[in-house]
């Protein structure tokens, strides 16, 4: 008898173990996709250092890239510009915009490691600040110091310009209102390492969350994995 006891309770103790262990490997999928979405929105965006920590990366970092981008890009366009910190305080000025616009998640769909999450956002219209506040300005401004231009070579000329249009833009975003909101949705997967929700493609991502805050209809010729979802302006 003591043997049969012995074994049921070994057999007992196995069961036990089976159950555990099934729980412990449920829990290690996340289980709300939209608030990992949230935080990693927050780390891209606002820049936040605690979001930024769960998802291992460096908010400095990718303020560090984007500035070497934008260099990059207009070196493309522009040869041999002389104006980097111009360029620089651009940048700045458009990471101030997205720190105070408004991002919200919401869970459409979930099955197993794969989940669709709708992104909605504020934005600007970055495009219309240019046509209608930007461009008259520069203008303006090129004319009052016309005879002042006319003395410099054509690069410093370019520098010049390049200087007024960089100091007119950043005021123009320190100024510009929130023109409404607009959604997109990502399709998300289980990041084993971070334990965590992540987009599936983490850099398409963030130039579409970032395009979305500046561009009125962005993601309107999109695709079903991430296509524009809604959009409401203020009047």
């Amino acid at each position: 008898m003591k043997l049969m006891g012995t074994g049921r309770q070994k057999l007992f103790a196995v069961l036990c173990m089976v159950v555990m262990a099934a729980m412990l490997l449920a829990g290690c999928t996340p289980k709300h996709p939209e608030a990992d979405i949230q935080t990693y929105c927050e780390a891209v965006v606002h820049e936040d250092q605690a979001s930024a920590d769960k998802i291992k990366i460096s908010p400095e970092n990718m303020r560090k890239q984007a500035k070497k981008q934008s260099k990059k890009m207009m070196a493309s366009v522009v040869k041999n510009s002389k104006n980097d910190a111009g360029l620089d305080k651009v940048t700045d000025g458009m990471y101030n915009v997205l720190n105070r616009m408004q991002v919200k998640t919401e869970l459409v769909s979930q099955e197993g490691e794969t989940a669709t999450v709708k992104v909605t956002t504020d934005y600007i219209d970055y495009m219309g600040i240019v046509q209608t506040k930007l461009t008259p300005k520069i203008q303006k401004v090129a004319v009052a110091h016309q005879n002042e231009l006319q003395a410099l070579s054509p690069q410093q000329q370019m520098d010049k310009l390049l200087g007024y249009v960089y100091d007119g833009l950043v005021e123009e975003l320190d100024k510009a209102e929130v023109a409404g909101q607009q959604s997109f949705t990502v399709k998300c997967k289980v990041d084993k390492d971070l334990n965590m929700w992540v987009p599936e493609h983490s850099e398409e991502f963030v130039q579409k969350l970032v395009t979305n805050m500046f561009m009125p209809d962005a993601n309107d010729d999109d695709d079903d994995d991430a296509s524009s979802a809604s959009s409401s302006r203020k009047k």
